[in-house]
């Protein structure tokens, strides 16, 4: 039993880490940068065709819901985007 423990103590001893190989020193600051999020159902709605889905579709009046944007309506606005400096 005593050459099971070894081998496995062996084993585990090889899987650790070699000193600080891996290590991030640096990490950027991102304090200062600007990050744009764009909510897709609420940016545009470039292909109304493709807004009721199974008889659901925009509900203007319930925020919480379906606003009717798509990809095709980011894609469209694709220079307003740029103007903006995205």
């Amino acid at each position: 039993m005593r050459g099971g423990w070894a081998l496995w103590i062996s084993l585990l001893a090889a899987c650790q880490p070699r000193g600080d190989a891996g290590v991030q020193t640096h990490v950027d600051d991102w304090r200062d940068e600007i990050v744009y999020q764009i909510v897709v159902d609420r940016f545009d709605d470039g292909d109304p065709d493709n807004d009721v889905l199974e008889g659901i579709g925009p509900e203007p009046d319930d925020l919480a819901r379906f606003q009717g944007g798509d990809w095709r309506g980011v894609r469209d606005r694709l220079d307003y985007l740029e103007a903006l400096g995205v």
